[in-house]
């Protein structure tokens, strides 16, 4: 069965989905998925507005993850 990705609404109201979802849906490594935005972010810098760093939480540590609006989604899947 395949998984869906679940999209919710950003603080400033975009629909978004996590890296870490993404990387769990295309069954990735969410250190690459994590690089592969940060090559994006450095390469083209209008990129930013795709994406936007965040944190979550896990076993009582912090680690860094992305929102991604359609586009951004978009970049990382299709890339």
């Amino acid at each position: 069965m395949e998984q869906s990705i679940e999209i919710v609404m950003s603080p400033d109201g975009q629909q978004v989905v996590s890296s870490k979802q993404v990387a769990e849906h295309f069954s990735k490594d969410h250190k690459h998925i994590l690089e592969y935005i940060r090559r994006i972010l450095t390469d083209e810098k209008s990129a930013v507005k795709l994406f936007q760093e965040t944190t979550y939480e896990s076993r009582g540590k912090s680690y860094p993850m992305y929102l991604m609006n359609r586009d951004g989604f978009s970049l990382v899947a299709m890339g």
